[in-house]
């Protein structure tokens, strides 16, 4: 597990073998949660991938198989690693990072992110910077989530589904754009899946994020339950005082 933290960037060049023309450590042997993962507002940020010939683009991972990252498909890939395809294959290089979702947590904190106004709870974001020289429509984003994310494996009543992407572009008078319609989830294999169209300008910034629903702790609905039957009583109480004075 590799963490980075205070809001400080973790660049990590050299790891393990090289494959697919990114220095990668092969992070899915003896356990399904390995892989990458930040806290405190920190990111991660491995060496720049090149898009190859097919338009197909590999973060932290070992595997070159597209296949991989389709749901449906029994995969080992590292915990969130990325696969991305780019429709009008551009060559050139494209860098990618994880970001701790809580650097979208504060308003108008501009050095960071634009906050998160959407009502859902991210899970993790990826930085996609555009190094290509020209535009890079991006026709696919996919990710192998951790699976303490999904509802499926979570021995909890209140675990946490897994509802799709949101995406921002960067921009200063930008907003969260819900991709969730074009998102196919698997909770069995921990993929999630974007398909659409998804363009970054040359020298720009695109941001994905993967949410999930808000659902509240026993002890918060328990607590909302009697707020609202106090209200209630409250109310009746009221009704009944105006009552008794006519």
């Amino acid at each position: 597990m590799n963490n980075a933290v205070n809001d400080h960037t973790l660049r990590i060049y050299t790891l393990g073998t090289v494959n697919n023309g990114m220095s990668v450590r092969d992070n899915t042997s003896g356990s399904t949660h390995y892989g990458w993962y930040t806290q405190n507002r920190g990111a991660i940020d491995l060496q720049s991938e090149t898009i190859n010939s097919g338009g197909h683009i590999f973060w932290g991972t070992g595997t070159s198989s597209p296949a991989d990252y389709i749901p449906g498909s029994a995969t080992r890939v590292a915990v969130n690693s990325a696969y991305l395809h780019s429709s009008n294959l551009s060559s050139g290089d494209v860098d990618i990072s994880l970001l701790d979702p809580a650097r979208a947590t504060t308003v108008n904190e501009a050095s960071l992110l634009l906050a998160n106004n959407t009502g859902m709870k991210f899970l993790n974001i990826w930085q996609v910077d555009n190094e290509t020289g020209a535009s890079l429509t991006l026709d696919m984003f996919s990710v192998r989530y951790d699976e303490g994310f999904s509802l499926v494996n979570s021995s909890a009543a209140h675990g946490t589904p897994v509802q799709g992407f949101y995406f921002w572009d960067g921009s200063a008078d930008g907003s969260w754009i819900d991709l969730t319609l074009d998102t196919t989830v698997d909770g069995t294999n921990y993929i999630a899946q974007y398909s659409g169209s998804i363009s970054i300008d040359d020298g720009d910034s695109g941001f994905f994020a993967l949410a999930s629903f808000v659902i509240p702790e026993p002890g918060t609905t328990s607590m909302m339950l009697c707020g609202l039957a106090t209200l209630l009583s409250l109310r009746r109480l009221s009704s009944l005082t105006r009552e008794g004075k006519e």
